[in-house]
């Protein structure tokens, strides 16, 4: 950006001298951080905590509108679901007391 400054002055005001940084001059650079800064706090102060639920919701929404149709059509099986845990697997046995069909 110094460059920039060097060749065409401040990328504001026009400027050419008093370069203070990102292509311009120390007064505009001032004026739009000050910007910046108020944007900012102002966004923070009075931002919503965004729901979860309909985050997710959005989410698996777009999900299915862009991966639909790569996604394949699955034949329902015949073979009938297992509803019990498996008792060989070493945690499955230790939470066995919380499990609750």
């Amino acid at each position: 950006m110094r460059y920039f400054f060097d060749d065409y002055g401040c990328m504001i005001c026009g400027a050419e001298s008093g370069y203070h940084s990102n292509g311009m001059c120390v007064r505009c650079h001032a004026l739009i951080r000050k910007k910046i800064k108020l944007s900012a706090m102002r966004r923070a102060s009075s931002e919503k905590v965004p729901r979860l639920d309909l985050a997710l919701f959005r989410q698996e929404k777009l999900a299915r509108k862009l991966l639909g149709r790569f996604a394949t059509v699955r034949q329902s099986s015949k073979r009938v679901r297992r509803t019990e845990l498996p008792r060989c697997n070493p945690v499955y046995e230790a939470l066995s007391g919380r499990y609750v069909p």
